[in-house]
């Protein structure tokens, strides 16, 4: 099959996918049994923890939500910083940069795996974890194991939700009526801008890459408070911006983060 760096097929990354796959299936199976297994661990410790009346019904949900929520973007991060994890030895290297592909074809197949695809097998992962631990949280109680508790699925429960609009016991509400706050929208662009940057940092360094992302931010979060303290004007205790500029700027930066990127995947080379 012959290759130009020039063209983009979709054809050679359907390819490259089954290539992908069938070389490293062993790799990729454990990871997500993984995902599957520490959502699970989290839904039987909330299921074991609160075991409370009904009354408190909310703050389960809430809190198993927040905390897989949180854990997820973690793991999508750490994902992220393996976009080139096939690259990381010499041998990998050859191999991977020696297929019949563009340049363009293989970069978006990897960032293709470490987002749009990861996002997917966490969607199926959370489902699976939930539907099993509403099927244990039966069984434990049936043989007298756990108390009584609430039976719900989270996952089915907030997709219905997100589907078919806010639903309570008395009323239907659409969830046009509760747009979401500006906070939120923040929260996203920032969100979008950390993920592109762990990309980008998975494209630079070959090992420890989340690590080393992780800690530059962290140096970042820790010294911006004292340069600004010590050049800004004792006057200026604040500074406000318009949270449209602060998202365009954000989204700004996710976009040279994936350009640069692409541009760290090119000029990578065998030896």
């Amino acid at each position: 099959m012959k290759t130009n760096n020039n063209t983009f097929s979709l054809r050679r990354v359907w390819m490259l996918m089954r290539w992908d796959f069938g070389t490293n299936w062993k790799v990729y199976a454990f990871r997500y049994l993984g995902l599957y297994l520490t959502f699970l661990c989290m839904m039987l410790m909330f299921s074991f923890l609160f075991s409370f009346p009904a009354s408190r019904e909310e703050m389960f949900r809430e809190s198993m939500i927040s905390i897989s929520l949180l854990g997820f973007m973690v793991l999508a991060f750490r994902s992220a910083s393996f976009v080139m994890e096939r690259m990381i030895s010499k041998e990998g290297r050859t191999t991977f940069l020696m297929l019949p592909a563009s340049k363009l074809e293989k970069f978006v197949w990897r960032a293709f795996f470490a987002s749009i695809l990861f996002l997917f097998v966490g969607i199926v992962a959370f489902a699976l974890a939930d539907l099993t631990n509403y099927l244990l949280c039966l069984l434990l109680e049936e043989i007298a194991l756990l108390p009584p508790m609430l039976h719900f699925s989270t996952f089915a429960e907030n997709l219905g939700r997100i589907l078919f609009g806010e639903v309570s016991y008395s009323e239907h509400v659409s969830l046009d009526a509760y747009p979401l706050p500006r906070w939120a929208y923040f929260v996203q662009s920032f969100g979008f801008f950390l993920f592109s940057l762990f990309i980008l940092g998975g494209c630079y360094w070959h090992r420890l890459a989340g690590v080393k992302v992780l800690a530059g931010l962290l140096l970042i979060v820790w010294g911006t408070p004292r340069l600004l303290q010590h050049f800004m004007p004792d006057e200026v205790t604040a500074i406000y911006a318009p949270a449209e500029w602060i998202n365009g700027v954000f989204g700004v930066l996710s976009i040279l983060c994936w350009i640069l990127a692409y541009r760290l995947f090119c000029r990578r080379q065998i030896v």
